[in-house]
């Protein structure tokens, strides 16, 4: 032994009998006796933009789609050979309050379709009932009871343009993720014309500078605190332009809302698994708005009042009630109309089958007509 101290041997014999004397005085362990773990701390709710993405869910959409494919005979002649393919398409939906709906891109939810809803967590639903509304887009599908994390929600247009937006949604079928992007423009007008579909003109929507995927239509746009204000669309692609990187477009919260208050009149039985429509009343125009201040003063309507008809669709409840092109409406059961958007707020708050009164100028001449829509 050196002066230095004890040697490495000795130093570990040493720490060895310490560690002895420690444990001298307890008794042995036994398996029963551990401690009970500590109850652990409910986990706090989700909050934020953590909250939105635990209220979004994934719905895959199974439907079978009979394509019409041309052949040739033997003779050489041709002919047609009608196809079925099964179809599947990814996309996601935001959870309602109740817990009962699921609001989601409804494009994809046709008659007959099979329908799974899958949270986050792993939790898989099978939609029991859907119903979908053609004009804006939004579908509802009805599943069993699922946990509801509390969310915001908050008008688009307290959003100042240019406001950071988020997207939760499920690009290239990877996970629910987010996409950041920004406000662009609020009450924007998109018409549908497509080749084989009449013109529609969709509710006013939020145009969103993002970038997303057809995998985040029916994904829940949000603020980063966490306040919804509206759902995804989608990708705007129209059909005679190529895509188009960076344009998205969203249905309004309280839009999302007036359309799923309209889904659950929707006369179909939930428990048999029935599919429905909207019953949304139509009127069957195209119309445009006024702004001709002389035609204003010729015709004595107030500014911004009536709409002028451009175009009646065949069959529609306009045409049936003798509405024709050039038509000046400026009234509705007595109510001054300001504008198409006016008359889409009016139509909102009509029923199937419900007659209204409009007030006509046709020649000059002022007259009623009742259309039952």
């Amino acid at each position: 032994m050196d002066s230095d101290g004890p040697s490495r041997p000795h130093r570990f014999v040493l720490r060895a009998i310490t560690l002895t004397f420690a444990c001298a005085g307890a008794a042995p362990a036994q398996v029963g006796d551990r401690p009970a773990p500590k109850a652990k701390p409910d986990a706090p709710l989700p909050s934020g933009i953590d909250a939105v993405v635990a209220r979004t869910v994934r719905v895959q959409v199974t439907r079978i789609v009979k394509n019409d494919k041309s052949d040739k005979s033997e003779k050489g002649e041709k002919g047609k050979s009608s196809a079925s393919e099964v179809v599947r398409d990814q996309i996601v939906g935001f959870l309602l309050d109740d817990g009962k709906r699921v609001a989601t891109f409804g494009e994809l939810l046709e008659d007959g379709a099979t329908i799974v809803v899958e949270t986050g967590t792993g939790d898989l639903r099978r939609g029991k009932s859907a119903s979908r509304d053609p004009q804006s887009g939004i579908g509802v599908v009805c599943v069993d009871p699922l946990p509801v994390v509390p969310c915001e929600e908050l008008d688009a247009s307290k959003c100042t343009l240019g406001t950071s937006l988020y997207v939760v949604g499920d690009p290239q079928h990877l996970g629910l993720a987010t996409t950041q992007g920004s406000l662009a423009a609020r009450s924007r007008l998109v018409t549908e014309d497509e080749a084989d579909k009449k013109p529609m003109r969709r509710p006013p929507l939020l145009q969103l500078s993002i970038v997303c995927d057809p995998g985040d239509r029916g994904g829940p746009v949000a603020t980063a605190d966490g306040a919804v204000v509206g759902l995804c669309l989608g990708p705007y692609a129209p059909a005679d332009a190529k895509t188009r990187p960076g344009l998205a477009f969203a249905v309004p919260i309280a839009e999302v809302e007036s359309v799923c208050k309209l889904l659950d009149e929707v006369d179909r039985d939930h428990q048999s698994g029935a599919w429905g429509r909207s019953p949304r009343p139509y009127l069957g125009v195209w119309a445009m708005d006024i702004y001709d201040p002389v035609l204003e003063a010729q015709l004595e309507l107030d500014e911004d009042q009536g709409i002028l008809i451009e175009n009646v669709f065949p069959d529609s409840p306009a045409a049936r009630a003798g509405v024709t092109r050039f038509d000046v409406v400026s009234k509705i059961d007595g109510k001054i109309l300001k504008g198409t958007l006016g008359l889409r707020d009016i139509l909102l708050g009509c029923r199937v089958d419900q007659t209204i009164v409009l007030e006509v100028i046709r020649k000059g001449k002022r007259i009623e007509v009742k259309v039952k829509l």
